[in-house]
């Protein structure tokens, strides 16, 4: 079975490691529930990915080039060779310097031509792109092109990562790039040549990333309102965290005015973020998976009327696909569609959030975005009602203790 470069996607935004298929290996069942992810993007050409730590002595410094107006680099890669799948010893592999004073990634472009030798697909032929601690990109210029023969790829200019793709650039620790030329299926073992790069360029833009002036989560924020984090009082611009496999991190905020409330993870994320809004009781109120812009980055505003007022709110972010729960148990929110900024609409939409269900495997730092709204610290909303109640208030508790908990008489002595 021959694993195309959407198992390449599933794997890459899994945040795994790059590897390739091995001729003969068995494909698991697929599961008919699951989030079909390669339709939910415009482009893979460009595929975020961690891959772990670079050793530097592996690589080869990329010196024939000449900075374009101090801010790109064109990297000349004709006559390359493409081998093996990632770590291959055969697979050449090269640093790229950022020009002085820029310390981070910011575009990409590519005018090639390839050759993908049978039974070798064009569409195989993919370099790895990453910083020093191995976060970055997957360039496929022949994604989609599934057979083998000659063909010639452009982008039409350099592309902003943020701008074209929704995704952040990426900061550079060392100041420089690390490129890995390899095979996404080896057809040919043993450092046999599957494809090549005849002609062309990669051109590559540098920039700078701006301080960050937001808020910082402290410690690891609560996945309830009662456990939410506190956000300082003022205009609340940005929260910047970090999720790992399971979490969840909620945090109190004051929307303003909600016909100018957003808050974005696009273009601050290579996670596959959701991000959720709970009223002051704890009660769903909108939500987002996809971007509608594309990506997997996500964005809630009030295009869809579903904030009725300024007040107090819960600002939640996890990753695909852990899901809120209402009192009931059931999810406040469908699955799909994937793309679209929506009120609550799931099973126990009616109720407040009382746990998560389902699971992710993501780890990573974020930034959502925030506008139209300002600090603010959690309330106490009531509690989700006793087994059996459809409605809930202090004397209905206090009537159901007292069925399920009956006062022991005494007698005196």
């Amino acid at each position: 079975m021959r694993y195309t470069l959407s198992s390449l996607i599933v794997c890459a935004l899994a945040l795994c490691s790059v590897g390739f298929a091995q001729k003969g290996q068995a494909g698991e069942k697929p599961d008919p529930n699951a989030k079909p992810i390669v339709s939910k993007t415009q482009n893979w050409r460009v595929i975020p990915v961690n891959v772990g730590p670079r050793n530097p002595s592996q690589y080869v410094p990329y010196s024939d080039f000449f900075p374009a107006s101090g801010g790109t680099v064109d990297v000349d890669v004709t006559g390359t060779p493409s081998y093996d799948g990632t770590g291959a010893s055969c697979n050449v592999r090269l640093t790229v310097a950022a020009p002085s004073g820029k310390d981070a990634w910011t575009g990409i472009g590519w005018d090639v031509t390839l050759t993908a030798y049978d039974p070798s697909w064009l569409s195989e032929i993919a370099v790895l792109i990453t910083n020093v601690d191995g976060d970055g990109y997957i360039l496929v210029p022949g994604a989609g092109d599934d057979g083998s023969g000659t063909s010639s790829y452009s982008s039409g200019g350099v592309n902003d990562l943020c701008g074209a793709y929704n995704l952040p650039p990426l900061p550079l620790p060392d100041g420089n790039l690390y490129l890995e030329f390899y095979e996404t299926y080896n057809d040919f073992a043993d450092c046999g040549q599957d494809g090549n790069w005849d002609s062309g360029t990669l051109t590559f833009a540098f920039g700078s990333i701006p301080p960050f002036t937001g808020y910082d989560e402290q410690g690891d924020a609560g996945d309830l309102p009662e456990t939410a984090q506190a956000t300082p009082s003022g205009v609340l611009s940005a929260i910047r965290g970090t999720l790992s496999a399971d979490d969840v991190d909620m945090y109190a905020i004051y929307i303003t005015d909600p016909s100018s409330f957003s808050a974005t993870t696009s273009c601050q994320t290579d996670l596959d973020t959701q991000i959720f809004l709970f009223d002051a009781n704890g009660n769903p109120v909108v939500f987002n998976d996809d971007d509608p812009n594309g990506g997997f980055a996500s964005r809630i505003d009030n295009s869809a009327f579903c904030i009725p007022s300024a007040g107090l709110y819960y600002l939640a972010i996890s990753a695909y696909d852990r899901d809120p729960t209402g009192c009931n148990g059931g999810e406040q929110w469908a699955d799909t569609p994937f793309g679209t900024i929506r009120c609550a609409d799931g099973a126990d939409q009616a109720s407040r959030i009382s746990g998560w269900t389902g699971s992710h495997g993501d780890s990573g730092t974020y930034i959502v975005s925030i506008t139209g709204a300002e600090g603010a610290s959690p309330g106490d909303p009531a509690d989700c009602p006793p087994p059996g109640n459809d409605q809930w208030d202090e004397n209905s508790e206090r009537r159901w203790r007292r069925r399920r908990c009956p006062q022991q008489r005494t007698t005196r002595v």
